[in-house]
């Protein structure tokens, strides 16, 4: 289980690179590293997984990041604020968007 699981986050990671996603290997990579921590059997590993006052700290800050990570790459939910596209939304309508489709940065206008 822990080899295919390691090889599937490898090959996300090598996939992601080569189409030049860099941002979203990097994130993948993060994910490796968070299953590794969870799931190794190293002795150092075990000892700090069994520390209670380091790991509620970090398990909180990690869930924070990865609901900041998502808002910010993977989708938004947005209420429509004005009548600019009348025909199609009106205001007040809420929206569901792919951020995947620009990545970690901001339109171009």
């Amino acid at each position: 289980m822990k080899r295919i699981v390691y090889v599937v986050l490898l090959i996300l990671v090598v996939l992601h690179l080569l189409l030049g996603i860099w941002w979203l290997a990097i994130s993948w990579s993060i994910a490796w590293f968070v299953v590794w921590l969870f799931i190794s059997s190293n002795r150092l590993v075990v000892k700090f997984r069994n520390l209670s006052y380091l790991v509620y700290p970090l398990v909180l800050i990690g869930v924070v990041l990865l609901a900041i990570s998502l808002k910010t790459l993977f989708f938004g939910i947005y209420k429509i604020p004005s009548g600019s596209m009348e025909k199609t939304i009106v205001p007040g309508d809420i929206v569901w968007v792919n951020n995947l489709s620009y990545g970690p940065r901001l339109p171009y206008s």
